[in-house]
């Protein structure tokens, strides 16, 4: 719902008395709000003293900026492991198909060495492993 098609009427709802609060900007309407219900008095309290001094607000705002930093850390590792395990899985797939291949003996090592990206070495240690 956006905020500004909040109907004036109160429904009586917790969701209206919040989306309420989300959109005031006059210290009467959080005033008359937090008299109404005890959980956005209490909010009023934290906004209240959040916005007293400059020191607590900013000490707020880096809290939710570190906070925001450790979330996209965390998607930066998730994406970057999920990366590490498809590239060692290619790999793998690779030397796989490699012994495959030199078991066939149809093949030359440079042409096994195209077919999977090895280099000569690698497969001729491959081979070796036998």
């Amino acid at each position: 719902m956006e905020l500004l098609k909040l109907p004036d009427d109160y429904d009586n709802s917790n969701l209206w008395y919040w989306l309420k609060f989300i959109k005031s900007e006059k210290e009467e309407d959080f005033e008359m709000l937090s008299e109404q219900k005890l959980l956005i008095k209490k909010a009023y309290g934290v906004l209240k003293e959040l916005n007293q001094d400059k020191k607590t607000r900013l000490l707020a705002e880096a809290r939710e900026a570190y906070q925001w930093g450790i979330v996209a850390s965390n998607r930066n590792a998730k994406a970057e492991g999920l990366r590490e395990g498809i590239e060692q899985g290619m790999e793998q797939r690779n030397i796989e198909l490699a012994k495959n291949l030199l078991e066939m003996n149809v093949l030359s090592l440079e042409q096994i060495s195209q077919a999977t990206g090895l280099s000569i070495n690698e497969i001729e240690q491959l081979q070796n492993e036998k």
